[in-house]
């Protein structure tokens, strides 16, 4: 029996696997991305300041293969009127939803 799911939608270049804040992922396949910054399995206790992310995300939307993907507020809305839409048609309970 599934009681719930977990949905994840994000765009492109936001959380990358040696994010300087730790994320989940233990290794950086990318060499050019692996040059920036070692990974860190896990949230890091010391969090970086604003200044090093901005540093750090300059310096990865260099190597980056596409450009970075942000959601724009007309984007948003659309994605939140599907998801809406989807619970709506299948009569699902939504107790929570980001759209970030």
């Amino acid at each position: 029996m599934v009681l719930g799911y977990h949905i994840v939608l994000m765009g492109y270049g936001h959380w990358l696997p040696n994010d300087p804040r730790g994320s989940y992922s233990r290794d950086v396949f990318s060499p050019e991305l692996r040059s920036l910054a070692e990974a860190h399995f896990g949230r890091r206790r010391q969090q970086p300041s604003q200044g090093e992310l901005r540093l750090f995300f300059r310096e990865a939307a260099k190597q980056l293969n596409f450009t970075t993907l942000w959601w724009e507020p007309v984007q948003r809305r659309i994605l939140a009127e599907a998801f809406t839409d989807g619970i709506r048609q299948e009569q699902l309970t939504c107790y929570a939803a980001a759209v970030l």
